[in-house]
């Protein structure tokens, strides 16, 4: 029984819109998905204009964190979303568009990273708790107590023409070697870059991921776990069939 990660893709945009379409850069198999979004807090007076989420296979997605930095103005500042899919439709695949809807709100700046987090066969990798964080500067985020053998995953927004370097801190197990993505042009106030990790914890405790944002950050981060799927006590369908008759 243990949790893996694969990386799925990442990257960025600075064609305003009120939606946002992405593919996967690879075929995904049985897993969360887990689709990290970082973008300009572009709503009325600066806030968050996330509306809905959704696939082209009609799986269902929840948005699972959502952090805002928010200095008072539109597209000042910037949002960061966590959203996962058990893949309860269709498993994700290059020819799949996760589409992310702002409402009426035309966003500029957008980058995301995509990751699917499997179980051993017949288990399920679910979500079970997280948080958000916000500030200016680099810093660090501090998650609740992950159990061991869980996955963490953290990522975050910042306004800037760079991402962040990865976190090689090896404390109860070892990030991924990170996705990131970054718009460029102009100043790093008109930009938005993001990166995500993910750790397969090997100890019981708290993480903490360290990152280095010049500007305006938003971040957060959740844990997953491994489900054991339970065996049905009188055994299969066919197995049950064959001791009746």
């Amino acid at each position: 029984m243990a949790l893996t990660v694969t990386s799925r893709g990442s990257g960025s945009n600075k064609t305003g819109a009120t939606t946002y379409g992405i593919s996967p850069a690879s075929n995904f198999a049985a897993g969360l998905a887990v689709f990290t979004l970082a973008y300009d807090n572009a709503g009325t007076d600066g806030a968050d204009p996330y509306s809905s989420i959704s696939d082209s296979l009609g799986n269902t997605w929840t948005s699972r964190q959502g952090a805002l930095r928010d200095p008072g103005a539109a597209a000042a500042g910037a949002c960061f979303r966590i959203f996962t899919s058990p893949q309860d439709v269709g498993l994700l695949a290059t020819s799949t568009t996760i589409t992310v809807s702002f409402g009426a709100v035309s966003v500029t700046a957008k980058a995301y990273t995509l990751n699917q987090v499997s179980p051993a066969a017949a288990n399920t990798a679910a979500y079970v708790t997280g948080s958000t964080a916000t500030g200016a500067g680099s810093t660090n985020i501090v998650t609740g107590s992950i159990t061991s053998g869980d996955v963490v995953l953290c990522g975050l927004a910042h306004e800037s023409e760079a991402s962040s370097a990865d976190d090689g801190d090896t404390t109860n197990g070892t990030w991924t070697t990170g996705q990131a993505a970054n718009t460029t042009g102009g100043a790093d106030a008109s930009n938005m870059a993001t990166r995500s990790q993910a750790k397969v914890t090997t100890g019981t405790g708290t993480q903490t991921w360290d990152f280095s944002a010049p500007g305006d950050w938003a971040a957060a981060w959740i844990e997953v776990n491994e489900q054991v799927a339970s065996a049905n006590q009188w055994g299969t369908q066919t197995e049950l069939i064959g001791w009746i008759s």
